[in-house]
């Protein structure tokens, strides 16, 4: 098979199985953003087409090569003009029924573009232009470097619509796989935790990107990495106000949308979708990258037979010889339960990440442990170690050399910022080098101690004593709440801050009772070090900011963002807590409204999501349907809801008749279930006596949310308002 037919083999086409109008989209084309890398174009042009119609493998525009748009491009009356009056259109990538797209350059600042721009005809058509407008939308929505950025949207003179992206010179994770196959698990893990990180920005935006698939992630060279990943093409992602503003859905219940060999079950069966549908995508591509092959392999004319297979088939396993670690994660992120997944793309960088310091130094030639002990391997890599205290800077470099084997004398000329001022990474090359000598005997030679955290604090103390030694006395006067230490430490945090730093901000701000601020520190604290979500300070904290009726909207957002399923735990607690008692209402109420948003749903866990429909359930089939998932995943919270469903009366005449004779069956394990659910011990969470006991010991003259004496002290960026 050549290069050309595995491609169009793999993006088979965008599928529209609804009813809304999937005759007429057969017709066109969607175009994604284009690049260029030596000469080959590499960009997909994939249709949206009918299941139920031709084969989209036979109607496949996809462009290959540089010489199939030069070719296409005689005649093209748009080579050579200015449009908008900003952007000389230079050379067309590739054309298809609905548009074509454009390398073009703005003629002002001189930087070369991506123009995308709509068939004057097909402004005829109000969905394609809505979708055209919601790709423009969606892409500006979300910064992040992982993400092609939208510059520009806007309408010709002749009534066409354009839409302007970042150009980006590299090819497709597509093309890769073709030229390469299998990946090694390092490569596979380093670009799959850039998309995840990607996802979890466009997820936080509000956007699902719903067609997640190689030909719409492309790698591109970025300093020194050879597999830097751009993420393209949001031209039917889901949009948080698609639904619930009053205007038409774009998408409809029923239809299906996506690229058939990486839709979840739930987008193939035409159900709602959330992030979690994405992660599923990304779990298919990590399956690819690892196998050579998609999981569920298509052919001509087998849309419908993948489609079932993604809705009822268990993906084959991975070969014995990959990590089981790594085996297992992809596993998990295609069941096909969205409640089984990885619930949020920030836990799954998180997760990957791991594997990636964990797996680094082994992709430099050494032995699976270097000669040294895995706890040395995983200090000097940890975002507790050294890479902390130089900040990102320094370890995305040594990443880099340990990822692409390149050498080191150009990274080291990058500037890092060190003590909150900038510097060569050379200038300190030689301190870091000595010292890291030092630790790294002190680790070999403890090895088989087992007071693993004071060495750990010792490591840190020698780091800090080389790089800055004013650092452990900021931070010990910050926590005191100082307010000038406060202010200081924040300036350093914000350049180049450790989980260290932003954990004595939040425990500095919340001695001075600015609990807005002690969250928004914490959260952040715990995005960098997904550890400290089980930390009982720092969930105390983010009690303690959501009973207060001045942070708790704040804190309980930053507990769904930062804290993941933890997070949503303990916003149920404040709201079950909270229930019937007056003063708590404006809480309870705020608990309540973002308890039902599709966000806080991604980011709980299969135990509280059971819980929650349990209460939410009122007929005997609703109960029915839910036994299955308690006995897996029921924790102590679900038993007050099961306990009755025991209960033989109830119900008719006396009440002598059974309210709930669904469940006697033998075939509903009903009280195996429920001994199950109260056998599992309900997350250990802080107590609202515990916050009233905080709240009666807090320092007079302070009050939450206010940092006294000095606004510094209090500043929070990310739209915080102490």
């Amino acid at each position: 098979m050549s290069d050309t037919s595995k491609t169009n083999a793999r993006g088979a086409g965008v599928v529209d199985t609804g009813s809304e109008g999937a005759g007429a989209l057969a017709t066109g084309d969607t175009v994604s953003p284009t690049a260029i890398a030596g000469g080959e174009l590499s960009a997909e042009l994939p249709i949206l087409s009918a299941v139920q119609g031709e084969s989209s493998a036979a109607q496949s525009s996809a462009v290959q090569g540089v010489s199939a748009a030069v070719q296409g491009d005689g005649g093209d009356p748009l080579i050579g003009r200015i449009l908008a009056e900003r952007y000389r259109v230079t050379r067309l990538l590739g054309s298809g029924g609905m548009g074509a797209v454009y390398r073009a350059e703005h003629v002002h600042m001189r930087k070369a573009v991506a123009l995308k721009v709509l068939h004057r005809e097909m402004t005829a058509m109000p969905e394609v232009v809505a979708r055209f407008e919601r790709e423009a939308v969606a892409a500006a929505r979300i910064e992040h470097p992982n993400v092609a950025a939208a510059l520009d949207f806007g309408q010709l003179e002749d009534g066409a619509f354009y839409l302007v992206l970042e150009y980006i010179e590299g090819r497709s994770l597509s093309a890769a796989l073709d030229a390469e196959g299998p990946f090694a698990p390092l490569r596979a893990v380093h670009i799959t935790r850039q998309v995840a990180e990607a996802l979890a920005a466009a997820h936080d935006a509000g956007v699902v990107h719903r067609d997640l698939k190689p030909d719409n992630i492309m790698l591109v060279e970025r300093d020194g990495d050879p597999d830097f990943a751009k993420v393209l093409d949001f031209g039917i992602a889901k949009l948080r106000t698609d639904e619930g503003d009053g205007q038409k859905a774009l998408t409809q219940i029923g239809s299906v949308f996506g690229t058939p060999e990486y839709m979840s079950p739930e987008q193939a069966m035409g159900e709602p979708v959330d992030a979690r549908s994405d992660l599923y995508a990304l779990g298919m591509i990590l399956y690819e990258m690892l196998a050579g092959q998609t999981a569920f392999a298509s052919g001509s004319g087998e849309l419908i037979a993948v489609l079932a297979k993604h809705m009822t088939a268990p993906p084959p396993p991975l070969p014995d010889h990959l990590p089981k670690a790594l085996r297992d994660l992809t596993m998990r992120l295609l069941r096909k339960e969205p409640e089984a997944r990885v619930q949020t793309a920030q836990e799954l960088g998180a997760l990957l990440g791991a594997l990636e310091l964990e797996w680094s130094p082994r992709r430099a030639g050494s032995a699976p442990d270097g000669g040294f002990s895995r706890r040395a391997q995983g200090l000097a890599g940890s975002a507790g170690g050294l890479g902390a205290l130089l900040g990102r800077g320094v370890q995305r470099t040594v990443a880099l050399a340990r990822t692409t084997g390149r050498e080191l004398p150009t990274l080291l000329r990058r500037k890092v910022a060190v003590a909150g001022r900038p510097m060569p990474l050379w200038s300190i090359a030689v301190p870091i080098t000595a010292l890291s000598m030092v630790v790294t005997l002190s680790l070999t030679s403890a090895s088989a101690r087992k007071e693993e955290g004071s060495l750990g604090d010792r490591a840190r103390r020698l780091a800090t004593a080389v790089l800055d030694p004013e650092l452990p006395a900021l931070i010990a006067k910050a926590k005191s709440g100082d307010r000038d230490a406060l202010a200081e430490l924040r300036r350093r945090a914000e350049s180049s801050g450790s989980a260290e730093q932003w954990v004595a901000l939040g425990k500095g701000y919340a001695t001075i009772a600015h609990h807005a601020a002690s969250v928004e520190a914490y959260g952040r604290a715990a995005e960098l070090e997904p550890a400290l979500r089980e930390d009982r300070e720092v969930l105390t904290a983010f009690r303690v900011a959501m009973e207060a009726s001045e942070s708790s909207a704040e804190a309980m957002e930053i507990a769904v963002r930062a804290l993941g399923s933890v997070g949503a735990d303990l916003i149920d607690a404040v709201v079950r807590d909270g229930a019937g008692d007056k003063e708590r209402a404006e809480v309870v109420s705020l608990g309540k409204k973002l308890m039902a948003e599709e966000r806080f749903r991604g980011a709980a866990s299969p135990a509280l999501l059971v819980a929650l429909e349990l209460e939410a359930a009122k007929t005997c089939g609703d109960y029915k349907a839910l036994i299955e998932r308690v006995l897996e995943h029921g924790d102590q919270r679900s038993v007050r809801e099961l306990t009755p469903l025991a209960t033989t009366r109830g119900c008719g005449f006396l009440g002598l008749r059974d309210c709930y004779s669904c469940l006697r069956g033998k075939d509903v394990p009903l009280r195996a279930a429920t001994e199950a659910a109260k056998g599992r011990a309900a997350p250990d969470l802080p107590s609202a006596d515990e916050v009233a006991r905080i709240g009666a010991d807090a320092a007079p003259g302070t009050s939450a949310g206010t940092a006294p004496g000095n606004d510094d002290a209090g500043a929070a960026p990310r739209g915080a308002a102490p």
